[in-house]
């Protein structure tokens, strides 16, 4: 019988409490990981502690509220894993925010905090754990968020500049990274069902999105969770720098 996919790897997952990061830090548990889990909200990471928790043991579990934009914070955070675990050998970075103003405003009534408030949060947050992973030399994927990453979207100037930042960021972090072992990727997900995108779309909305999609639904976070394992997994030792579409088609059309 062929070991777990992640047997004896410890992964770092922020953005844990719900959505893609909660998916991932289920799956990457049942494929044999100890795993670090991080979110903002005590709350719902409480909530995906108790999940992650009926698929492994809670020895194997570890939880900090965490805000990724200050730096000290993520350094305190991934040393403590490493104490916890005594070592850190892979990270998904699934947390991310859409600016009060997604989807409703044109970009010339963008306001200066909605703007800031995407840059810190997807950028800034994305620097700082990139570069403390790079630091523990640890691969790592981020989630830049959506197919916004590699083309536009309407009235979504701030999170689509966010995004895209954050691709050029990863690539820079891979060829920097590279000849030290450490590989970074990206995921950019096409439209996943999961509590941000229907915080930002109605119903209405959502079915339309569903049916442009050349394969006619939405995705399912645990479809991203699979992706995010395999990248993290020693199976994908030579994929580096890249940018991991999973869009039902929708970058193709």
């Amino acid at each position: 019988m062929s070991s777990p996919l992640l047997a004896g790897k410890v992964i770092s997952i922020t953005g844990a409490g719900s959505g893609i990061g909660r998916s991932c830090a289920i799956r990457l548990a049942q494929d044999g990981a100890k795993v670090s889990l991080t979110d903002m909200s005590s709350e719902l990471l409480e909530e995906t502690i108790e999940l992650v928790c009926t698929v492994t043991s809670r020895e194997n579990v570890l939880g900090r509220v965490l805000d990724i934009v200050d730096r000290q914070e993520v350094d305190a955070c991934v040393e403590e894993t490493v104490r916890r675990f005594g070592k850190l050998d892979g990270a998904v970075n699934a947390a991310g925010v859409h600016p009060k103003e997604s989807g409703k405003e044109p970009i010339w009534n963008v306001t200066d905090d909605d703007w800031a408030f995407a840059q810190d949060v997807n950028v800034r947050g994305t620097l700082n754990l990139v570069r403390q992973g790079g630091f523990f030399g640890v691969p790592v994927n981020r989630r830049p968020g959506s197919i916004c990453s590699v083309k536009g979207g309407a009235k979504l100037a701030a999170y689509t500049a966010s995004k895209h930042a954050v691709v050029g960021l990863m690539r820079a972090a891979a060829i920097d990274a590279a000849p030290h072992d450490i590989r970074v990727n990206a995921i950019c997900p096409g439209p996943i069902d999961t509590p941000m995108l229907r915080s930002t779309v109605d119903a209405e909305k959502r079915d339309a999105m569903a049916r442009s999609l050349p394969i006619q639904r939405l995705g399912g976070a645990e479809e991203v969770a699979h992706l995010a394992s395999f990248l993290v997994s020693d199976r994908s030792k030579f994929i580096t720098g890249s940018v991991q579409m999973i869009d039902g088609g929708q970058s193709a059309a």
